[in-house]
């Protein structure tokens, strides 16, 4: 088993080192940068982890084999915060001017900063796609052997399936950028709200949900034949107050993102526990105070695994999943503003 696992560490290694990592702007001719990227923060080192750390560490949450056995049955990961959600995703010159207008400072609830804030968020997921589907096929190609043959089936399924979720990630962030460059249309919509106090947990990403906040079913006719699109979001501390954002494009008659973001109840007795739900079942890109975690009880650690789980393997999603809560104190936003 162990030598497995180390044949494994050895794929993952030599995927990441070998995956292209050019700057992902794009700019108004709507050609890509060709410079090479640095390691970007999507959460940034100085508000958004900064304001969960401890000792310049934060707790990743979600399963990973870097986990050590005594972190939870590898569902808590120790992270410094120099690397903590870091990826190739734009050049020096880029994510410095890109991004200076939401860090560091009080940032206002409005089109502009979602767009902001979505277009990193689904730079890190495109990251992931990219890199998932490169290691998909140097599992396949390294470890063929050694796999059983209804597994390859599945990597064929999978390396497929990421492959498309590429393509498609390029289309978006070129489409984002698009709008960054031209303006902002009507139908992009989204949620956004200031809270006071700052939650214990920080989290970007994209997402292409199939159920809402309630469990419901998004797709209103087959789903093989429904347009996906994605919804974005963000959640952490800039400039001293701690912000929440869900957003995306309503591009399609049928499609269910503004079903979604009006599942997403920011005036509830329990919208911290609310938005720590849709992190962990929708979202990999999830960080905590390490003093925060210490406080679950195993019957919380297992809710959260639960919860994680349904999340990633669909056929676990639930109702049940969805409406999970951990316990918080009552937060009630300062500010609210929706475009919906």
């Amino acid at each position: 088993m162990s030598r497995k696992i180390g044949q494994l560490h050895g794929v993952i290694e030599e995927t990441s080192a070998s995956v292209d990592c050019r700057c992902l702007y794009y700019g108004v001719d709507g050609k890509r940068c060709k410079n090479q990227a640095i390691k970007s923060h999507s959460l940034q080192r100085k508000g958004p982890l900064q304001a969960i750390s401890e000792h310049g560490h934060v707790i990743k949450i979600g399963h990973s084999l870097k986990a050590k056995p005594f972190e939870s049955r590898e569902l808590f990961e120790l992270t410094g915060v120099k690397k903590a959600s870091t990826f190739p995703g734009f050049c020096s010159e880029h994510d410095t001017s890109l991004f200076s207008e939401i860090e560091g400072r009080k940032v206002d609830l409005c089109e502009q900063t979602a767009l902001l804030l979505f277009i990193r968020s689904i730079a890190i997921e495109h990251y992931k796609k990219k890199l998932t589907t490169s290691l998909y096929r140097n599992m396949f190609e390294q470890l063929g052997d050694e796999i059983r043959n209804d597994r390859k089936d599945y990597l064929r399924y999978a390396i497929r399936g990421s492959s498309i979720a590429v393509k498609h990630g390029e289309e978006r962030l070129r489409l984002y950028f698009s709008l960054l460059h031209k303006r902002i249309p009507s139908n992009f919509h989204f949620v956004a709200a200031r809270f006071a106090e700052t939650l214990p947990f920080s989290c970007t990403g994209a997402t292409e949900p199939d159920s809402d906040m309630n469990g419901n079913s998004l797709f209103l006719k087959d789903p093989l034949k429904i347009k996906w699109n994605t919804i974005s979001t963000f959640c952490g501390c800039i400039g001293g107050s701690y912000y929440f954002f869900i957003g995306g494009l309503q591009r399609y008659r049928d499609h269910r993102a503004l079903k979604f973001l009006r599942s997403v109840d920011l005036c509830s007795r329990d919208t911290a526990a609310m938005i720590f739900t849709l992190c962990a079942t929708h979202f990999e890109n999830l960080y905590a105070r390490p003093s925060w975690v210490e406080t679950l009880k195993q019957s919380e650690i297992d809710l959260l695994k639960y919860m994680i789980m349904s999340g990633v393997a669909e056929e676990t999603r639930s109702k049940e999943a969805l409406s999970s809560r951990l316990s918080f104190p009552e937060h009630q936003p300062t500010e609210i503003r929706s475009k919906l």
